[in-house]
């Protein structure tokens, strides 16, 4: 089944988002990372080169790597310049991100609400709601050369679940939870219930640091969504790679983590009261 929603986000447009798609039979390996901020490892630890440098492409189980990865974070940082072609959004001694391309994307089309209970405060306004898919040039000392396709949407994480990814019942092969909350974003969830998503969305890697916020609407949110605490929906996984905190998280060492073929159930462990 074609990943309906990003024809739904391309909208009309014939530029480069839609040639994508096109080339990808609208089907393309989407990792989606929500509270991701202007984190660009995932490409690179996502990437052929790494895969073979860490040994990970001769593990039979370890899956078929992404084509697309799905941004989304409520903050638009400022000096992120996600609209400009041809600008540097990060560098540092070891690794340079620029965008290459960039193409503005309709905006979101459903309605938010200022005062949202899964965030203290955000910058709405000017970019609240933009989507911008980027052609990300990341240069590595280590791994050399990566592109990168980037869907980049500025929303609240669980809104676009709930608006976008659950009634397109969207395909995500990889998903990610790394430093949820500690960006200075005023998430007051703790993104545990990124791994509830991993039957429902069909995923085969779930990439997380483990790391702990003790300010969770985890049960509204799930409440509102009961598909992700069915029953059948059971899931146990395996520990197959780490990359270090230091590399990575500097929250945590980054885990990445498959099926096993014989299922549990799964209890979410945050389910705290909601924050007033």
């Amino acid at each position: 089944m074609k990943n309906n929603f990003l024809y739904q986000l391309n909208g009309k447009q014939e530029g480069a988002f839609k040639k994508f798609l096109d080339e990808h039979g609208g089907q393309p390996r989407v990792c989606w990372y929500p509270s991701c901020g202007t984190d660009f490892r995932a490409p690179m630890f996502l990437s052929e080169t790494y895969s073979n440098l860490s040994g990970l492409s001769k593990y039979k189980d370890y899956p078929k790597l992404p084509d697309l990865f799905l941004y989304t974070d409520n903050h638009a940082f400022h000096d992120f310049k996600y609209d400009q072609s041809n600008s540097i959004i990060h560098q540092d001694k070891r690794t340079s991100v620029t965008i290459a391309h960039t193409e503005r994307l309709p905006d979101l089309t459903y309605e938010y609400d200022e005062k949202s209970r899964y965030v203290d405060y955000n910058v709405f306004g000017a970019h609240t709601h933009k989507v911008y898919f980027m052609q990300v040039q990341i240069e590595s000392n280590r791994l050399g050369t990566i592109m990168a396709n980037v869907l980049y949407c500025f929303c609240i994480n669980e809104d676009f679940y709930s608006n976008v990814i659950s009634p397109n019942k969207a395909q995500i092969s990889h998903l990610i939870r790394i430093r949820w909350g500690s960006g200075w974003g005023g998430s007051r969830g703790s993104g545990n219930w990124v791994r509830n998503l991993f039957n429902v969305v069909g995923a085969e890697l779930f990439i997380d640091d483990r790391s702990k916020t003790y300010r969770s609407v985890n049960g509204y949110f799930l409440d509102e969504n009961r598909e992700l605490t069915k029953n059948d929906y059971k899931i146990d996984l395996r520990t197959i790679h780490i990359v270090p905190s230091i590399k990575w998280s500097w929250h945590g060492d980054v885990y990445f983590t498959i099926k096993n073929k014989v299922a549990v159930p799964f209890k979410d462990f945050t389910n705290q009261p909601i924050p007033k």
